[in-house]
Order: structure tokens, then sequence, then C-alpha cells
């Protein structure tokens, strides 16, 4: 027994109307032809006699289903419950298709992903258009052209921002906790035996020399990052890294790169950087240091020294601090004068949102592996 996507629709209608209805009325609703509709009711006969039901017709008025209620509703049950199943492995098939144009952006024809993927050209031409609004979400543009293929276009700013949402996306808040709880186990062994392996985004072998890198640099910086945060850092360098070595670069961006290059934080980027030129002997540009910078600055901290949080802009302080003010007021106002008082609370909110100030500022991505969780509860 089973029915095909299509003729589940089909059936699903007239179980619905339960009464005569027009082929051309289903093929409307189904947006397909007569012809399709009645190729897909001529072998139902031996499937539909498992609920004792049978397909009537009519000449100049149409079909129907006949059969007892009660099997009518048998059949009903089973049809919605492969409906479901169809529905989620849709969403899987779509998620590895994204997979897989990020995968490589060079023009491919829908048959190289149809024979990934197992379905026809047509499938994938439908999940195609479901999914462009995800890639759009990056400014990047699916390119779909007869006798080209379909490509994916954009800077590569907003492609590794893609990449690194997908990631997090698809990476769930248990592998992070598990990466760190499992002493047993290494950062790379948990990332690589991954179940789903929505890390072969990544080059194995280039993940395992920037951990070897990051393992190599013993600065309180890095120390003090909260898990995920690290984790993200790795991840960043990473596509970084796997991008340069085939010679796509991160635009340009002479202003970023000097506002940063006296940073504390850009000494710290140089020192990952040299080690990772070592390591992959590859040159590595201005901006992919300023980026790295910027993520170290966008980092969140496991805990803030007892000066509080290192912020070397007084106005910048100044601002998140008012910031503070105005989420206590709103918080509760018969507590807001005894929180403000608090400085153990005040000076952790500050190294909280430091680092989420300059993410927003620089337009970088910003995830809670916690997410659902929290809004579950």
């Amino acid at each position: 027994m089973g029915f095909s996507p299509r003729l589940r629709q089909i059936l699903l209608i007239m179980l619905k109307e339960d009464q005569i209805i027009a082929v051309k009325s289903l093929a409307d609703q189904i947006k397909v032809s007569k012809r399709t509709v009645q190729r897909e009711l001529e072998y139902t006969a031996s499937s539909l006699s498992d609920f004792a039901v049978s397909i009537q017709s009519k000449t100049g008025m149409g079909i129907w289903l006949e059969g007892d209620a009660a099997d009518k509703e048998r059949l009903y049950k089973v049809l919605q419950e492969e409906d479901v199943l169809e529905s989620y492995d849709k969403d899987e098939r779509r998620k590895r298709l994204i997979l897989e144009i990020l995968k490589d952006c060079s023009p491919k024809k829908l048959y190289y992903y149809s024979n990934i993927l197992g379905v026809s050209e047509a499938t994938i031409s439908n999940d195609m258009e479901a999914i462009e609004g995800w890639f759009e979400t990056f400014n990047l543009t699916m390119l779909r052209k007869q006798g080209y293929g379909v490509a994916l276009e954009g800077s590569e700013k907003d492609y590794r921002k893609a990449v690194r949402k997908f990631i997090d996306e698809n990476i769930g808040s248990k592998m992070i906790i598990n990466l760190f709880n499992e002493k047993e186990r290494t950062f790379f062994d948990v990332i690589g035996n991954k179940e789903d392996n929505i890390y072969k985004l990544l080059n194995n072998e280039i993940l395992k020399g920037v951990v070897t890198c990051f393992l190599s640099i013993k600065d309180k910086r890095i120390l003090r990052l909260t898990e995920n945060s690290y984790i993200g850092l790795i991840l960043h360098v990473t596509i970084a890294i796997n991008r340069i070595l085939q010679s796509e670069i991160i635009e340009n961006n002479e202003e970023l790169i000097e506002r940063f290059q006296d940073d504390d934080d850009y000494d710290l980027a140089l020192r990952i950087v040299n080690s990772l030129e070592e390591e992959f002997q590859i040159e590595i540009p201005d901006i992919e240091i300023t980026y790295i910078c910027l993520h170290i600055k966008g980092s969140k901290l496991q805990y803030v020294t007892q000066n509080g949080a290192e912020i070397e802009s007084q106005s910048e302080r100044d601002e998140i601090l008012r910031f503070i003010n105005g989420m206590i007021d709103i918080y509760d106002e018969n507590y807001a004068y005894e929180l403000k008082q608090d400085d153990e609370f005040i000076i952790g909110l500050l190294a909280h949102l430091q680092p989420t100030f300059i993410r927003l500022r620089n337009h970088m991505n910003i995830s809670n592996p916690l997410l659902k969780e929290i809004k579950e509860t």
C-alpha cells in the first residue's frame, strides 16, 4: 500500500467533499491537468481495496468515493499521517538543498540536485522556489537560467553570514553543552561525529587545524569566553580559512580596518592569524584580521574582572549604562533604585550587553542556542 503525494491530495479532497466532484474541479484545486488527475486515479483500486473503498464515476457528472463512513474515516487518517511524514521529509530535503547550494555556489543543473536528493527535477524546482526567501534574508540571489542552471550570487560577507546562520540553525544547544561536558572527547570529535553531519559544510582538516591553533594560544581573553562564544569564534575562523583557500576574500573595508587596528583585541587577532598563516601556509589579509577582532570583541565572557567589563571608550560605557538604566526602569519601577545600587548586577549586565552592541553595530549574527527552550518555558 502506498499513495503518491499528488494522489493523497486528490483523495483527501474527495474525502472532505464526500460527494460527486468533477475531475476538472479536482485538477483546478491541485493545479494540474485533467489528464494528470485521471492518470493518478488509474491504478488506485488495489490500494483502496485495503480500506473497502472504491472510486465510482458517472459520465457528465464526475467521480466520488464509495464506502462506509468508518472505512472512509480510516483512509482519511492514514492519508493525513502520510501527509505529515511527507511534510517532514520535504523540510529535511529543503534543508539539505540549502546545504548543497552553500557547499558549492557555482552553476548546477536541476538534475544534479535531483540525483543527490533522489526526487524529480520538478520537485527540485518547487523546492528552489521555497528556499529562495531564506537566501534573500542574507541578500543572496539564486540565479536560475535555462541551459545555465542554478547559481548563488551575492557578496562574500553575506555568503559567510548565511553559512554561519545555517550552522547555528541546525547545531542545537544540546550539542554545544555536550561539547564541553564530555571531557574525554575533543572539540573536533564532537563536531566531526555529529549524527546529521551539518558540519560537512566545513572541511574537517581545516577545522582540525583551526582548533590546533586556538589551543596553542594561551590568552585570558580566549579562556574567558563563554562556551558558545568560543565555538562561534572557531566556526567563524574555519569558514574564513576555507574560503581564503578557495581564493574567496571578504570585501575590503579600509575604514573598518583603520577603526580597529589600534584596538587591544586586534593584537590578539593578529596572534591568532600568525598561527593560522603558519598552520595553513597562507597569507591572511588585514580585513580578515579585522573581522576576527570584531568577533572577539563581540563574544560574551564567562565572568568579568573586579573592575567590570573592559570597555575602552567612556562614551560607549555611558551609552550602555543609560540603556541598562532604562531597562531596569521598564522592568520594575518599585525595585529600580535597589537594582541600580547593585554594582555586581550592573557590571554583569554591562559585560553581557557590550558584545551585543558591537554585534548590532557591525551587522553580525546574534544567536542563542537556548532561545527555543526559553520560549517554551
